[in-house]
């Protein structure tokens, strides 16, 4: 074998390498991993978060709290408790939503 031919294979291989890796997140489980980080985030939070985490995490929050006051709206128009009890637990997740998008790193204070 030549060495062009040495170099043409070691350039297929990276090639293909290269593929399979940007396809990890489209074919199982990199999607479940990939969910489960997302649900992570909305759920605790990270201090380290970049800005379009932080975007995201602000239009999901405000998405939620809206859900929360249509109800709370619809609710209170009809006198409907059970539709008012509805409308708390969207509040309380938008609310819970929209501080991690907020949280900053506490000062001196390492990276988990």
């Amino acid at each position: 074998m030549t060495k062009s031919r040495r170099a043409g294979d070691a350039a297929g291989e990276r090639f293909a390498d290269g593929m399979r890796d940007r396809q990890k997140n489209v074919v199982w489980p990199g999607p479940q991993a990939n969910s489960r980080l997302v649900g992570r985030l909305l759920w605790k939070g990270s201090p380290d978060a970049t800005a379009v985490q932080r975007i995201g995490l602000i239009i999901f929050g405000l998405g939620y709290l809206f859900a929360g006051l249509v109800l709370l709206t619809y609710a209170n128009r009809g006198r409907s408790l059970p539709v008012a009890m509805f409308a708390v637990p969207w509040l309380l997740l938008g609310a819970r939503v929209l501080h991690n998008a907020f949280r900053r790193r506490k000062a001196g204070g390492a990276p988990k």
